[in-house]
């Protein structure tokens, strides 16, 4: 019986969850756009995520979370393009860690032993990739996607002037970013105490110490916030 039960809480620690954020992105378009929802090429801009997660053979479900007023649109969405591993949509606050937040507790709710974030508006990701976070998470406890800075990187002071170079190997995190459930809830409620304005959860897992060890893109992971970038995002798409 004992060894039963140890099998069934490995099985169950397994368990791969993804939470897609649809909405809640700072972006140069007008407040009533949702970039999510326009098209690149044929779809969507969220397909394009969606369609990855489903193939990857890693991810177990999906918590897909938007505005209240998305809702029926996504879920015409999950159905014209045959989501399945979609579990729930769900509506959430602007702010991204409250959005995180909601989908988390419902892959709390379906035992998720890992969980993956990711922002529905960058198309570019790839189901290598997921599974590359997942693997490394798995060992590590946090992973996020980033890319090296190649050029020069200034801190300045009031009025736009160059106060020092900033020095050191520097990198922009990205996303998909995948973390023990124990991690990343323990993250999300440390800033959530604190008022923590944190623009990823890689930035909330290190708040609580825990070391991020990052997976370097293969290719530009452009996230849709202006108009300018849809046109680049098909072009990287078709490429």
């Amino acid at each position: 019986m004992a060894k039963k039960t140890a099998k069934r809480s490995q099985i169950v620690s397994s368990t791969v969850w993804g939470v897609i954020l649809a909405s809640g992105q700072p972006s140069d378009f007008a407040a009533d756009i949702e970039p999510a929802f326009l098209t690149v090429g044929s779809k969507p801009v969220l397909a394009y995520s969606l369609s990855a997660f489903e193939r990857c053979p890693d991810v177990d479900g999906l918590v897909l979370v938007s505005s209240k007023e998305r809702l029926e649109s996504l879920r015409a969405m999950v159905h014209l393009f045959g989501c399945n591993k979609v579990k729930a949509i769900v509506s959430a606050p602007p702010a991204r860690t409250a959005a995180v937040q909601v989908g988390v507790d419902v892959a709390i709710e379906n035992a998720a032993g890992h969980i993956v974030v990711h922002d529905g508006t960058r198309p570019g990701v790839s189901t290598e990739l997921i599974s590359e976070t997942i693997r490394v998470a798995r060992k590590s406890g946090a992973s996020a996607v980033a890319n090296p800075i190649m050029d020069p990187v200034s801190e300045t002071a009031k009025g736009a002037k160059i106060t020092k170079l900033v020095s050191g190997d520097l990198w922009t995190t990205a996303t998909p970013q995948a973390f023990k459930t124990d991690v990343l809830h323990k993250a999300l409620v440390n800033a959530v105490k604190k008022k923590l304005k944190l623009p990823d959860e890689a930035a909330a897992a290190t708040a609580i110490k825990q070391v991020v060890h990052l997976v370097p893109a293969r290719r530009p992971l452009i996230r849709i916030a202006s108009p300018a970038h849809l046109s680049l995002a098909e072009f990287l798409l078709r490429s």
